[in-house]
């Protein structure tokens, strides 16, 4: 899946964006349907990976919902699969709507917040990112029911 998103230009008779745009699914189905916690693992190391490949790539990765899978995924019991499902977050913190789909999860359980920042700390979070995170405790919002 990765190698078909990453080589979409050179397939023949293949359009990249249709090529793209299914690499991109199977990933993300995998993200949503595996019970594997080593696939789990692999395929949110494959979105971190992806997103910072070619514009546009992480827009269509937040499009397809991978936000919510990959927020669900810091909540499992597995190491390597919070640990590449909040470094993928963080990559698609870079994106505008992916910023603020995140934000609005972390506002709803602040815990998420703590995981990302826990296995992030190598990569750089958008400062965007950042500064919503710490607008919304400085005004003390509460957190979405």
């Amino acid at each position: 899946m990765l190698q078909v998103v990453i080589l979409a230009r050179i397939i023949p008779d293949e359009e990249q964006a249709k090529s793209s745009a299914a690499g991109i699914k199977l990933l993300v189905d995998l993200l949503q349907d595996s019970r594997s916690e080593e696939v789990q693992a692999l395929a949110a190391d494959c979105v971190a990976s992806l997103t910072h490949t070619r514009a546009g790539v992480a827009a269509a990765i937040v499009a397809i919902n991978a936000v919510d899978h990959l927020c669900q995924m810091l909540l499992s019991e597995a190491e390597q699969v919070r640990g590449t499902a909040a470094i993928a977050l963080g990559y698609l913190s870079h994106d505008h709507k992916g910023e603020r789909l995140i934000l609005q999860r972390c506002r709803t359980d602040p815990y998420l917040m703590k995981v990302i920042r826990y296995y992030t700390k190598r990569i750089r979070l958008a400062p965007t990112f950042t500064e919503g995170w710490q607008h919304y405790r400085k005004v003390g919002l509460p957190p979405i029911p």
